[in-house]
């Protein structure tokens, strides 16, 4: 019978093979196609944001838009990484001078508008610096950013904004950063030493 001879092919150490032959009906395993991650997609129809946007930057004219994402604006986390640092050790440092200040101090570098004024130029300074760090990454990194899905459709990779235009930009950019640093007098020698450490 089968089964005996099954249970001799064991014996005889041999493993009984099924026959395939009929398993026709069986389902076949799927292929799965695996887009890579880099590939540039050709059909610009049903294009999608490759970075969707934080922040709605559609109160600015549609001239200041590619500018807007050149320097980040649509994405503000950066600015507030670097803004956070700033305003949490100036509060440390000025918490003592608000709290013990005298008549004379107060009327000087430790009063409340002294403060403000001190956070309002590091927030305006964070702002700037950030967007120029992040005009001068894409200016170096353009043709890179064409080839990757993510990135390619940044001002500089898909060619709303020319090298020229990006130049024009970071100089005023670098310049407006600028003038924040020089209006940190009395300090600007410190500012230039610890930035310098840093």
């Amino acid at each position: 019978t089968h089964d005996d001879d099954t249970n001799r092919k064991i014996i005889d150490g041999k493993q009984p093979q099924e026959d395939c032959s009929n398993n026709n009906n069986m389902p076949k395993s799927s292929t799965l196609k695996l887009e890579e991650p880099y590939t540039i997609t050709k059909d610009t129809n049903n294009m999608k944001p490759s970075e969707p946007s934080i922040h709605n930057i559609s109160y600015l004219p549609p001239s200041l838009h590619p500018y807007a994402h050149l320097a980040r604006l649509d994405k503000p986390i950066g600015t507030m990484l670097l803004l956070h640092p700033c305003l949490w050790s100036t509060a440390l440092a000025y918490t003592p001078l608000l709290s013990n200040a005298t008549v004379a101090t107060s009327a000087a570098s430790a009063s409340p508008l002294a403060f403000t004024i001190l956070c309002t130029k590091f927030a305006v300074g964070s702002f700037i610096m950030r967007g120029a760090g992040c005009t001068i990454n894409d200016m170096w990194d353009a043709k890179y950013d064409k080839q990757v899905t993510r990135t390619k459709s940044r001002p500089l990779a898909s060619g709303v904004l020319s090298y020229n235009q990006a130049w024009v930009f970071l100089s005023a950019q670098l310049t407006a950063g600028l003038a924040v640093l020089l209006s940190l007098e009395p300090h600007l020698q410190d500012c230039f030493i610890w930035g310098a450490a840093s």
